[in-house]
């Protein structure tokens, strides 16, 4: 009940995210990527870490981009207590920090405020906040788990530690492409259309939304290019904490796309809908097994 709770409150946020960035139109079909999407009601199925740490990541990132907007020390505590929340979830939210500093390094200090500032009044704000987070999740009596946690995630991330498997290959060190090639196979098919839609976008205007852009852009590419360096690869799950973000880039892309005025558009992005709708009902309950017609479903 809990992860299903989870699920739910990451699903308002999506939407939320959406309809602030594209309107309710976008809001929609951000939440629709998120909710057809099998990998999430796999997950919002049993109690794990991926879901709770995507949701703490979106969340984080909301707030990081309200200091960003407007600044101040109590909005650089909101971001660090998101940053706490994804370490509590999961020691690899240790990578919403290189998000952090992505964003900081495009976007520039928030508006009104100097580098000097950041680091004199607000780094300090965030980093207690973090702290804080992290002190009353565990429990003082619990921070030894919480120091465990951290040498179990570097012994993994050592070579040799985990057997990877792939189209009928095992390997100790992982592969480049694994994860494009897992979001590829177990993505519905207009789902992926919809994200090679907002990359042709990006290629011909790059940030032309700014710092709305990057705040998307710079954790799931985070997640997706770190994960995939890795010698870990057992499951498209890991990569969950980028897929919230990926669903309101393709809900700018289906506003884009109606916004041509086509007689095609509109039925295009219903027919895309309704087929991962279908593409659901055929997998129930068994949706973390998953694949697309592209991989012979």
């Amino acid at each position: 009940g809990v992860m299903l709770l989870v699920g739910l409150a990451l699903g308002g946020l999506v939407f939320a995210w959406g309809r602030r960035r594209d309107g309710p139109l976008g809001g929609l079909v951000a939440l629709a990527c998120y909710a057809l999407y099998p990998a999430t009601l796999g997950l919002a199925g049993f109690v794990g870490a991926d879901l709770p740490l995507a949701a703490s990541a979106a969340l984080a990132m909301w707030w990081f981009g309200g200091y960003l907007e407007r600044g101040g020390w109590r909005r650089a505590a909101l971001a660090g207590l998101g940053l706490g929340l994804c370490l509590l979830m999961k020691q690899s939210g240790i990578l919403l920090l290189g998000a952090y500093g992505v964003c900081g390094l495009l976007a520039g200090p928030p508006r009104g405020a100097t580098w000097g500032a950041v680091f004199r009044r607000d780094m300090p704000a965030g980093l207690a906040a973090c702290a804080a987070a992290i002190v009353v999740g565990y429990g003082v009596t619990g921070l030894p788990w919480f120091v465990e946690g951290w040498a179990v995630f570097q012994r993994l991330g050592g070579k040799g530690s985990v057997l990877n498997y792939l189209n009928g290959e095992f390997s100790l060190n992982g592969w480049w492409h694994y994860y494009a090639y897992a979001l590829l196979v177990k993505t519905p098919p207009p789902m992926l259309a919809l994200l090679a839609g907002y990359g042709w976008l990006f290629i011909r205007r790059p940030f032309d939304r700014g710092r709305s852009d990057i705040l998307l852009l710079a954790p799931a590419l985070v997640f997706f290019l770190t994960l995939s360096l890795g010698k870990v690869q057992v499951g498209l799950r890991y990569l969950m904490p980028a897929w919230p973000f990926l669903c309101v880039l393709a809900g700018t892309a289906a506003v884009r796309f109606l916004a041509w005025r086509s007689s095609f558009a509109k039925p295009a992005l219903a027919a895309g809908l309704l087929w991962c709708g279908v593409e659901l009902a055929r997998v129930f309950p068994y949706y973390s097994a998953y694949f697309n017609d592209i991989a012979g479903g």
